[in-house]
């Protein structure tokens, strides 16, 4: 088993700060309230960028296809965003005959193919007392208008369904299937204290990189974060104190996967802060009103050893807002590789402000 991230290296040592990294250049609104996970794009014959596919409705288990032909609106200012309704809308299960009961979806992912593109989903369960130790990839060809074209394929994943629940994405989608992990916290025993990420190899194996601590283990080396926050209950897998001035994680949040984009590997988590206990049963076991958005930073080198570099915060999300998707990809017109980042919360298609942003980043 890979050890856990050091979480001993001091902060932003050598680690990217979002500001100089990432330029918001502007994104959409997407109409749907209550979203789910995951993000991914379709992109045209030329590789740039047409449809989004973002995990949508999470009490139908659905995903929704948004089309991004349409110019972004401009800045941070969410109200001057234009307003994308879905395209198409998919049901999980229905698309993917072979999906794991009990699982929902976390991420998605999608790859070209001659006839269209592939897309492929991943799962853990919301509360799991005893998660499997294996789970899956569920795949299924589709052709661009969103007609099934024939029988699906489940890649095996020989790692914990809980702790491995999301792709990392490259600017070369091919890449999707090959690389997974994200991690984090479901509620109960499922939990995981930190992130994950295992690529795959020749023969089809799975190679873990990123190794978080098992449930209950509140002595191995943990992520560090900041120390806005406290343990009224003591330490505990809900929460544990901070020590030395350097805050540790316990229940934090991943939603959605992970990026790669040269050899940085980024992650945007959501992090408790206030009180944190069991009592409180919200997203972080914090004051939900107070979560915010940080950036993760690891370097995965040329000999494939993966280093924690340090964290930011994500300012381009409001406290109380949740990152739960990201995947990279061009536009036409607009230079790149470009980040894209689905944030809950960020507006109201509904009666409350649950509806997502899809924000455009250029990366620097």
């Amino acid at each position: 088993m890979a050890p856990a991230p050091d979480a001993s290296a001091p902060l932003g040592n050598g680690a990217p700060s979002v500001s100089a990294t990432f330029e918001l250049l502007g994104g959409y609104r997407l109409a749907t309230d209550y979203p789910s996970e995951g993000l991914a794009l379709v992109t045209d014959t030329d590789g740039f960028a047409v449809e989004a596919i973002a995990g949508a409705h999470v009490f139908e288990h659905a995903l929704h296809v948004y089309s991004v032909r349409e110019a972004f609106g401009p800045g941070r200012d969410v109200a001057a965003y234009p307003v994308v309704a879905p395209l198409r809308r998919w049901s999980v299960v229905a698309s993917f005959p072979d999906w794991l009961t009990g699982q929902t979806l976390r991420d998605v992912a999608v790859h070209a193919t001659p006839n269209g593109y592939e897309v492929a989903g991943i799962g853990r369960v919301f509360y799991n007392t005893a998660p499997r130790s294996t789970t899956q990839i569920s795949v299924r060809e589709l052709t661009a208008s969103g007609t099934a074209l024939g029988a699906t394929r489940v890649i095996p994943v020989a790692l914990p369904e809980q702790e491995f629940s999301g792709f990392i994405k490259h600017v070369d989608s091919r890449s999707d299937f090959s690389a997974i992990g994200a991690g984090a916290y479901d509620s109960g025993q499922g939990s995981v204290a930190g992130l994950s990420y295992a690529v795959r190899d020749a023969t089809g194996g799975w190679q873990r990189l990123l190794t978080p601590p098992a449930f209950g283990d509140l002595s191995s080396a943990r992520l560090p974060r900041d120390t806005g926050y406290s343990c009224p209950g003591g330490a505990s897998w809900v929460c544990i104190p901070p020590a030395g001035g350097q805050g540790v994680w316990s229940t934090e949040r991943i939603g959605g996967g992970g990026v790669r984009f040269g050899d940085v590997v980024l992650f945007i988590a959501t992090l408790g802060y206030g009180e944190r206990e069991y009592t409180r049963q919200s997203y972080t076991f914090g004051d939900p009103d107070a979560d915010r958005a940080v950036a993760y930073f690891f370097r995965h080198d040329a000999n494939g050893a993966v280093r924690f570099l340090g964290y930011d915060r994500w300012t381009p999300a409001d406290e109380g807002h949740r990152v739960i998707g990201v995947a990279l990809g061009r536009l036409r017109g607009v230079d790149g590789p470009l980040l894209f980042v689905t944030t809950a919360g960020a507006w109201g298609a509904g009666p409350a402000p649950t509806s997502p942003m899809l924000q455009v980043f250029r990366i620097r």
